[in-house]
């Protein structure tokens, strides 16, 4: 019997825009559980591009080969990390805050490229049209002070930025749920290597 492997496809950050997104979450609450918030561990922050759910060792050769090949054919760009909002919206109940990603176009680019090349090893596409964020906190619960907190971040101006980093490849991650939270661990990187 085949051991499945739950996995993911993400845009690695430097870490200083980690360090940059840990303090932002600090300063405005965005660590405190007992508020009903649960912050993303900076070593868990990447843009995602694609979850894959649980694949067989068969899968994760294939997705590795159809990575190498994709990226074989990008050229590196620069990314900056700006901007605040919620999922669903601010003004619903809120469950995740996240931060975006621009410029969106040669994001989105990367992400159709991996879709298609991992729809034909059996991966189906995700049913919410693609949308780059890094996700900075998660909702458990509401309370006075998580309302608080969403008032002051919508209000935010200008809007916060987090710095820039150069996109120049994309890793392939295992992830394991721990009681503690998931744990990723690398199984393939792919530099963007075109030109």
């Amino acid at each position: 019997m085949s051991t499945l492997i739950r996995s993911f496809i993400a845009i690695p950050l430097p870490p200083q825009i980690l360090t940059n997104l840990v303090a932002f979450t600090r300063q405005h609450g965005l660590h405190s559980r007992e508020s009903g918030f649960k912050p993303v561990k900076a070593e868990n922050m990447h843009l995602s591009l694609k979850f894959l759910g649980e694949i067989d060792q068969n899968q994760v050769r294939e997705v590795s080969q159809a990575l190498t090949q994709i990226t074989a054919s990008l050229d590196p760009f620069r990314a900056a990390v700006r901007g605040i909002g919620a999922f669903p919206n601010w003004s619903n109940r809120v469950r995740v805050i996240w931060v975006g990603v621009e410029p969106v176009e040669p994001i989105r680019s990367v992400y159709r490229l991996i879709d298609e090349a991992t729809v034909k090893i059996g991966v189906p596409s995700e049913d919410r049209a693609f949308s780059p964020h890094l996700t900075l906190a998660r909702i458990s619960f509401m309370t006075r002070e998580s309302e608080l907190a969403f008032k002051r971040l919508k209000s935010i101006s200008p809007e916060p930025e987090f710095g820039e980093f150069m996109a120049d490849k994309v890793v392939f991650y295992r992830s394991t749920l721990l009681p503690q939270g998931p744990v990723y661990n690398l199984i393939s990187s792919h530099p963007f290597s075109a030109g």
